[in-house]
């Protein structure tokens, strides 16, 4: 999706100039989602604060080591709540891009979800190897999840973020974005003040962040 946004290769031959070729192919690949997917989870953190509250507040056993393993456990949490709601039982085949920055975080998360047996099977689907790192170019669903990943990432960046930070330049949030946001999903966005107040439902943690 960055690529293509970019007009980077594969989309940067002349026919990808064709602003209307371009809309139209977006929306064709939307409606493919809005279809298909029976639901879309999404977390975003940004990186510079998470580092400031939480590693250095020394917190990284309670959310994790990074941004992007607490990203990924948002997730696995709000995917833990679709399944209650709905009742909602069956076993999850989690499948990452095998291009992921996090696998190391990925594998170390499961892996610990894995040792609650049944509690892990009933609150979020995992089991022993239910986890893969596969090609988005031979599993073309990833390339929806990069669509729905690229849309949140600018969508924090250029609409959610200013309305929370004087000085910002605030966007309207883009079409394929509220398109995909009309179908049901659960998304989270962490700015500093959230992950403030998560914080601060860890006992000692001004104690910790001093």
């Amino acid at each position: 999706m960055a690529d293509f946004v970019a007009k980077k290769k594969p989309f940067d031959t002349p026919e990808w100039n064709d602003q209307p070729k371009r809309d139209r192919t977006i929306r064709a690949l939307i409606n493919i989602i809005k279809t298909r997917a029976r639901i879309g989870f999404s977390a975003v953190v940004v990186k510079s604060v998470y580092d400031e509250i939480i590693v250095n507040g020394k917190l990284k056993d309670k959310f994790g080591d990074n941004h992007y393993a607490f990203a990924v456990r948002l997730c696995t949490a709000m995917v833990n709540r679709w399944r209650e709601k709905h009742g909602y039982a069956e076993p999850v085949q989690y499948v990452f891009d095998r291009l992921s920055k996090g696998k190391g975080d990925i594998n170390a998360l499961f892996e610990k979800l894995v040792t609650g047996g049944q509690n892990a099977m009933n609150r979020y689907g995992v089991f022993k190897d239910c986890w893969s790192f596969q090609d988005k170019a031979e599993v073309v669903q990833l390339q929806a999840a990069d669509i729905w990943a690229w849309e949140n990432y600018r969508y924090m960046v250029n609409c959610f973020m200013p309305k929370r930070v004087q000085g910002l330049e605030l966007s309207a949030p883009r079409l394929s974005y509220l398109a995909l946001r009309s179908s049901p999903c659960m998304v989270k966005y962490h700015v500093k003040e959230s992950l403030q107040e998560l914080a601060r439902q860890v006992p000692g943690w001004a104690f910790a962040a001093e």
